[in-house]
C-alpha cells in the first residue's frame, strides 16, 4: 500500500542580486527565440552558401571585438547563495584561470504563438509564479504567453575576435563551451559536497551532452540572440521510423520474445551513455561487454576441447583480461575465425586505459574516440559470435554417407 495525496509545489519569493545586469544579459532582461528554429553545427568541410552566410553579422563590432554570453538550464535547482535568487560565482578554467559564472533561480519560458510562428520568450521572474504573460504580437496585437519555471540556468561572457560576427562567433563558440561547462562542473561539485542529506545533484555535465544552449552576440548596437543545437539527435521533431524487420524487431524485444544478452546491452546502454555525454561510465560499460564477451568465448572453446571445468573455475582468478585477450583467444581459434588484428588492437588498448580510469583516475579519450571504439567493440563481440560458431560447426562429427537420410546406399 502507498498512499497519495496533492501537494503544492512551494515556489520561493524572488530576491535578486543587485547589480545581477553588469555580467550577464541572458539571465537579466527578456530575449525573445522562435521556438522551431535553432543554429546547428554542420561538418568542417561544408561550404556554406550565400543563402546561408551572415550570421550575426547584423552586429557591428565594439572596439574590434564583440561580446558572446552563452546560457544554459542545468538538470538540477542549485541552493540559493546567501538567500539570493541569482549568484555570481567564480570559478576556474581547465587553464586554472578564474572564470565569473552567473546562476540564476528565477528563469521562466513564456511561450505562445503568433500567427504560424511558435516563439517564446526567456526572462527573470518578478513574482514567485506569474502563470501567464502579455506579449505584443507583431500585428500589434496582445497576446497570452504560457509560463514554464526552469531550474537553474548558468550563464558566462566571453570576448570573441573575427574577420565578421559570423567568424567571430564559428571560431570561438566550441572553446567558450568548453570554458562553460567546465565552471558548471566545479559548481556542480560545490553543491555537492555542501548540500545537506541526499537532494541529487548531476555528476558532471559535458556540453555534446546538453539538448541546446542559448547565445547572445553583443558589439555596437542591438544584440542578436539564438539557440544553438548541441545535440541534433535530441532536438530534432522528427522521428526515426522503424518498418518492416526492424518493426518486428522491436516488437520482438519489446514484449521479451527475442531476449537481449547482458553484453548486447551492456554495449546498447554504452551507447546512451555515450549519447549523454557519459564517457567514462559508457566507456567502462563497453570494456566491461568486451571482457565479460573475450572471457565467455574462450572458456566455452575450453570445454569443447574438454579442459576441465573445474580446473577453469579453479585458475578463474589466473585467467586475466590480458590472458584472454592476447594468449587464449590465439590459442583457441585460427587466425582466419578470431577477431582481426585491428580489432584486438582496440580492445588492447581499451584495456589499458581502463586500468589507468579504475587505478589513476586518469581518462583522456575524446568524444570521437569513444565512439569509434564503441564502434570497435560491438563488431569485436560480432566477430567473437562468428568465431564460436564457426568452431562449433566444425567440431560437429561428419555424418557418414550410409547415414545420411534418403539417397542412394553406399557401396
Amino acid at each position: 500500500m502507498d498512499p497519495v495525496i496533492f501537494i503544492s509545489l512551494f515556489v520561493p519569493a524572488v530576491v535578486p542580486l543587485p547589480e545581477f545586469d553588469k555580467y550577464t544579459s541572458l539571465l537579466s532582461s527578456s530575449e525573445r527565440f522562435k521556438t522551431h528554429v535553432v543554429l546547428a553545427f554542420c561538418a568542417p568541410e561544408v561550404s556554406k552558401s550565400p543563402s546561408v552566410f551572415g550570421v550575426f553579422n547584423e552586429v557591428p563590432p565594439l572596439n574590434g571585438e564583440w561580446t558572446l554570453e552563452v546560457a544554459v538550464e542545468l538538470p538540477d535547482l542549485l541552493p540559493s547563495i546567501d538567500g539570493k535568487s541569482e549568484a555570481v560565482v567564480t570559478a576556474v578554467d581547465a587553464k586554472g584561470a578564474p572564470k565569473q559564472l552567473c546562476l540564476s533561480n528565477r528563469i521562466s519560458r513564456f511561450h505562445y504563438q503568433d500567427g504560424p510562428i511558435a516563439y517564446h520568450v526567456v526572462a527573470p521572474r518578478t513574482a514567485p509564479w506569474h502563470g501567464a504573460a502579455e506579449v505584443p504580437g507583431e500585428s500589434g496585437t496582445t497576446l497570452i504567453a504560457a509560463e514554464e519555471q526552469l531550474r537553474t540556468v548558468s550563464a558566462m561572457r566571453f570576448q570573441v575576435k573575427g574577420d565578421t560576427a559570423e567568424h567571430a562567433f564559428e571560431s570561438s563558440i566550441r572553446g567558450c563551451l568548453e570554458t562553460m561547462f567546465t565552471c558548471v562542473n566545479a559548481v556542480l561539485h560545490a553543491t555537492r559536497e555542501c548540500r545537506v542529506g541526499f537532494t541529487p545533484t548531476t555528476r558532471s555535465l559535458r556540453w555534446d551532452g546538453v539538448v541546446s544552449v542559448y547565445v547572445l552576440m553583443s558589439g555596437d548596437g542591438k544584440p542578436r540572440g539564438a539557440r544553438l543545437a548541441l545535440n541534433g539527435a535530441r532536438i530534432a521533431l522528427n522521428p526515426e521510423t522503424f518498418e518492416g524487420d526492424r518493426a518486428a524487431q522491436f516488437h520482438a524485444i519489446s514484449d521479451g520474445s527475442t531476449p537481449l544478452s547482458d553484453v548486447d546491452r551492456l554495449i546498447g546502454e554504452a551507447r546512451s551513455s555515450w549519447g549523454d555525454g557519459e564517457y567514462e561510465f559508457a566507456f567502462l560499460q563497453a570494456v566491461i561487454a568486451a571482457e565479460i564477451a573475450t572471457a565467455r568465448a574462450v572458456r566455452a572453446e575450453c570445454v569443447r576441447r574438454e579442459v576441465s571445468k573445474k580446473k577453469l573455475d579453479d585458475s578463474r582468478k589466473e585467467l586475466t583480461y590480458s590472458w584472454a585477450l592476447n594468449i587464449g583467444l590465439p590459442l583457441c581459434f585460427p587466425t582466419p575465425n578470431r577477431p582481426s588484428s585491428k580489432l584486438l588492437a582496440a580492445m588492447n588498448v581499451a584495456r589499458s586505459k581502463r586500468n589507468d580510469l579504475m587505478h589513476e583516475a586518469k581518462f583522456d579519450m575524446t568524444r570521437e574516440q569513444l565512439g569509434q571504439l564503441l564502434t570497435d567493440t560491438n563488431d569485436y563481440v560480432k566477430a567473437l559470435k562468428s568465431a564460436e560458431a564457426a568452431s562449433i560447426l566444425t567440431s560437429i562429427p561428419a555424418t557418414p554417407p550410409n547415414q545420411q537420410g534418403s539417397g542412394a546406399p553406399a557401396p
